[in-house]
């Protein structure tokens, strides 16, 4: 068998800031771990450690991802809307730069409510396999914690704007997350990917408020074994960042903690105070039969959400090499649902 010789990449790991969830549910000042995270020298992630009983119940759902995977043709279409966007089984549906994203399938569904809202394709009622039947309680319960988790965590995210920007309207990202029930939560799938250097997934950055992600689970394809419960030990395998000099770095995480990346919608409500996370999914090709597998939870405003800037926001329209341009892809009076169709277009 021919090994492809992996691509050099000018990169170095980091760990994330990192703050307990006692002291996330505590503690009444951490702004400055706040600012150290998602702040103007940030690298727009920061990580949640010693949550009670978050490690057992993560991987008991990343598990299911490998499941949904290998599910017949036939109990895939079942759960397969192709005209619609964010729910259900996809796989080679979405596209990203013309081509059909074919290396990660994706399960997607509202972990609070089954019930979708009228009048947009973003957000249809969830729909769930019938020959899993433990997965949608598994799904439900581990996503509405995180979504309870990110909503801890931008009340101290509403001082830190507050504080930086006067006009901001102070708690708008605690209520949209108390209040919208509108979040999306992505089930990844990355396929085994052998001789290959391309990109698991290219560089973007979220279309949400906040993103509240798991480090991924690696798993033997055919047995189903887990073969590493951390970011796996490669330099040029797992998560990637771009720092704010356009720097290539990998986060090391960890499988005991949750992560939460800054979306485009804090940036636009910010001003862009707060910075979002270009990000990628990076493999050498060289790990064979191993998938990848990881939650990430979209935490968003429901699609007529409108998208209010600060009256200052000189900071908001900075660019970040390799993710379209925000000026490109929103406007003054936009709603959310307005700017997501926008993003979208530019992606694919």
């Amino acid at each position: 068998m021919k090994i492809a010789k992996p691509i050099l990449r000018w990169m170095s790991s980091f760990k994330p800031v990192s703050i307990s969830y006692q002291n996330l549910l505590e503690s009444s000042n951490i702004i400055n771990l706040i600012e150290e995270a998602y702040g103007e020298d940030g690298l727009g992630i920061l990580e949640i450690e010693e949550i009670p009983d978050y490690h057992s119940k993560r991987v008991n759902l990343l598990k299911f991802s490998r499941d949904l995977a290998l599910l017949p043709q036939e109990e895939k279409q079942k759960i397969t809307l192709p005209h619609t966007r964010a729910v259900g089984w996809s796989h080679g549906i979405e596209s990203f730069k013309g081509e059909p994203e074919l290396n990660k399938a994706s399960f997607y569904a509202n972990p609070l409510q089954d019930e979708g809202f009228l009048g947009t394709s973003l957000y249809n009622d969830n729909i769930w396999p019938d020959n899993l039947p433990q997965f949608k309680p598994i799904f439900k319960d581990f996503g509405t914690l995180i979504v309870k988790i990110a909503t801890d965590l931008v009340k101290h995210i509403d001082l830190y704007i507050s504080k930086k920007c006067p006009d901001y309207k102070k708690g708008t990202l605690e209520e949209v997350l108390k209040t919208h029930n509108s979040h999306i939560a992505r089930l990844i799938h990355y396929f085994p990917q052998e001789n290959s250097d391309k990109h698991w997934c290219d560089w973007h950055s979220d279309f949400s408020i906040v993103t509240g992600l798991t480090c991924a689970l690696y798993l033997d394809e055919q047995s189903g074994q887990i073969i590493e419960d951390n970011e796996i030990n490669d330099e040029r395998t797992g998560l990637f960042i771009k720092n704010r000099r356009g720097e290539v770095m990998k986060a090391n995480l960890t499988g005991k903690n949750l992560y939460f990346q800054v979306g485009e919608i804090s940036q636009i409500l910010s001003g862009g105070w707060l910075k979002p996370t270009p990000h990628c999914v990076m493999t050498t090709g060289l790990h064979y039969g191993i998938s990848r597998n990881t939650l990430a939870v979209f935490c968003e405003p429901r699609p007529e959400f409108l998208m209010e800037v600060p009256a200052e926001h000189s900071k908001l329209f900075e660019k970040y090499e390799g993710v379209p341009a925000l000026s490109e892809r929103w406007k003054p009076g936009m709603t959310y649902g307005e700017f997501k169709d926008s993003s979208f277009r530019y992606y694919s």
